[in-house]
């Protein structure tokens, strides 16, 4: 019998699949209608990639622009934010221009931790994240908040006309403080990504971007050209690290290089057991992307099944 081959896999994408009512210038460094907003800054400023964020107060009409007073903090996006009123079942909503039919990552960012630090501040609120009239998830930044981190959310959507809404709900049932945002990502992927999800009735929620084997930091622009993040997972037993050079154009995701630098290896007739992604999963519509690596000649044996 001939041996089954090394198998190494290098990367993954897990994403929950939301269901969808279909209801002017590009970012510097992204493509099409893409923005990248300093929510609450009254001057565009440039982070340590070279990326310019332009303030907000173009796209949306309501909030109160403020400052979060923290010595140390290394990202400007997060020294300026936006809140709402605590207006129950209201919604506050950015409108912006973008090509119809066109599909688009959307990653807010909030950062409560300064404000939570004070004895005086209320816990951080819990509001709803509406895309397009559809209800996309829950915002709670409580153990964030608690570390003094920020916490972000991804996903994917389709813009079924010419301006595509997103918006901070005010739900009773969750909390006493006033919804806020700190900075909003809205950029425009191309068409071979993610094209095999049915975008004019789904959209897509970000579970988990994993870079296998990786020890370093979080992976995204300018590496990945869409900004995406690529979550490290090092595992001393199975991690190994390539020098191989990998031209990713081919993929329909288009993944960065960088991220098949390092890859979990399966041992000699054993198999790769993976607990991933790690966190508990509901019984739901999810999509998958795994990427493999072939380690021996073509003529070595069999490919591994998985």
């Amino acid at each position: 019998m001939l041996p089954a081959r090394p198998l190494l896999v290098a990367a993954a994408v897990f994403l929950l699949l939301l269901p969808v009512h279909v209801a002017i210038v590009a970012a510097q460094g992204f493509r099409g209608f893409s923005y990248l907003l300093n929510c609450g800054a009254a001057s565009p400023t440039t982070d340590s990639r070279g990326l310019r964020w332009d303030p907000d107060g173009d796209y949306v009409s309501a909030g109160t622009p403020g400052v979060v007073s923290l010595s140390g903090l290394i990202n400007p996006t997060l020294a300026t934010l936006r809140t709402f009123p605590l207006r129950y079942g209201a919604k506050f909503c950015y409108e912006l221009p973008v090509d119809r039919n066109r599909r688009y990552l959307i990653r807010p960012t909030f950062f409560y931790g300064a404000l939570f630090a004070s004895s005086s501040a209320p816990p951080p609120p819990v509001f709803d994240l509406i895309v397009d009239g559809t209800f996309w998830t829950a915002v709670n930044t409580t153990d964030d908040a608690l570390a003094g981190a920020a916490s972000s959310y991804e996903g994917v959507f389709p813009a079924s006309g010419r301006n595509m809404s997103f918006c901070l709900g005010v739900n009773p049932d969750y909390t006493d403080a006033r919804p806020f945002i700190s900075a909003l990502q809205v950029i425009q992927l191309d068409d071979s990504v993610y094209n095999a999800t049915d975008f004019p009735t789904s959209a897509m929620g970000l579970i988990a971007r994993t870079k296998f084997g990786s020890t370093g930091g979080i992976e995204r622009y300018p590496n990945d050209s869409f900004d995406r993040y690529w979550q490290p997972f090092p595992d001393d037993k199975h991690a190994v690290s390539s020098t191989q050079n990998v031209t990713s154009a081919d993929f329909w995701n288009l993944p960065p290089p960088d991220v098949f630098n390092t890859a979990f290896i399966a041992e000699q007739d054993a198999p790769l057991v993976l607990q991933w992604p790690p966190v508990p999963l509901q019984n739901d519509s999810y999509y998958v992307a795994l990427y493999f690596a072939d380690t021996l000649p073509d003529n070595q044996g069999p490919l591994t099944c998985i």
